[in-house]
């Protein structure tokens, strides 16, 4: 007789509130935990810099820096290095962060190796 195969869990916002405060970046992507290292100094030199910007040309809004809580969906949890949140949706920060069920969220995010590497658009929301 085959065994069967327990389903996954997905895991969801209230789990990721349980997970360490260790100095990693803990996320939830699609219900499974991701975690990356501290990121190097290039990396926040880097960071630091789009902040900057965002933060002089950009009017229309409000330009955050990491640790941000981004709740994409019940199962996605993400904290982007830099988060421009547009006028427009200044209603979805919240007490637990950036609330944007069904919105598309960019970010520069550092590699899986804390290098800095990135292909993912620079940040909006």
């Amino acid at each position: 007789m085959p065994v069967p195969h327990p389903l996954p869990i997905a895991l969801t916002y209230e789990d990721y509130l349980g997970f360490p405060d260790d100095g990693n970046r803990h996320e939830i992507l699609e219900g499974e935990h991701t975690m990356t290292p501290t990121p190097s100094p290039d990396h926040q030199f880097v960071v630091g810099s789009f902040l900057y910007f965002f933060r002089l040309q950009v009017r229309e809004g409000v330009a955050y820096a990491a640790p941000l809580d981004v709740l994409l969906s019940p199962t996605t949890i993400v904290q982007p290095d830099v988060c421009h949140v547009g006028r427009d949706k200044l209603f979805c920060v919240t007490a637990r962060g950036l609330e944007t069920p069904g919105a598309r969220c960019g970010a520069y995010r550092r590699g899986g190796n804390g290098s800095g590497s990135s292909k993912e658009p620079p940040p909006s929301i």
